[in-house]
């Protein structure tokens, strides 16, 4: 299966993505000082089932730094998805990346 990488310009930055694989999508978020390849070991055997989408957040990995300007991450989220037509997926997040997914709980959000 082939792995796609891009750069989402979303919400006023640039975020990083890695995705494949097709069905229901699935989200994974990497914890504080990493990037996807957090999930290097799970990305391909995940994506035999799911449409994996794993992105890297601001200011880690390949993402744009923060600039200043007040942002939240679950909105960053948000955005990529929309970028991406998911109104529905199943979210995974490690560490911090769990808090990530627990903001976008809120009724607006996925």
């Amino acid at each position: 299966m082939q792995k796609q990488t891009g750069v989402a310009e979303v919400n006023g930055t640039r975020l990083c993505y890695e995705t494949s694989g097709q069905g229901h999508p699935l989200v994974l978020i990497h914890g504080m000082a990493s990037d996807c390849r957090t999930w290097e070991d799970q990305f391909e055997p995940f994506a035999e089932h799911y449409r994996v989408l794993c992105y890297e957040w601001r200011g880690m990995g390949r993402s744009a730094v923060p600039t200043g300007e007040p942002y939240r991450h679950a909105d960053d989220l948000q955005a990529l998805l929309e970028s991406f037509g998911i109104t529905r997926a199943h979210i995974l997040g490690l560490s911090a990346g769990a808090t990530r997914a627990l903001d976008l709980r809120s009724p607006s959000r996925i």
